[in-house]
């Protein structure tokens, strides 16, 4: 079945999602002060882990050449903290 899926985000360097295989990463933003993923999946494909980086604004976003897609910004704290989600896309 295709539906959409909602991920909630731990804000931390390095995040590791598990969701279906092939799922469509359709929008980042802030649900009740939490930030979330959401995308389109099919539940019946097997899930795989997908890799994301988040960095706030003026941080440093890497110190190696990891390759990154950027996905969405998301604000916190009434804008304090704007993180930006990337997805992780040279493989582990």
């Amino acid at each position: 079945m295709k539906t959409v899926f909602k991920y909630p985000l731990t804000v931390r360097d390095y995040v590791e999602i598990p969701m279906p295989e092939g799922a469509e990463i359709l929008a980042v933003q802030t649900q009740h002060g939490i930030p979330c993923l959401w995308a389109r999946v099919d539940t019946e494909r097997p899930d795989e882990t997908r890799h994301f980086r988040i960095s706030g604004t003026g941080h440093e976003l890497s110190t190696t050449d990891e390759p990154l897609r950027y996905v969405g910004t998301f604000q916190l704290q009434d804008g304090i903290f704007v993180g930006h989600l990337f997805e992780r896309t040279g493989g582990e």
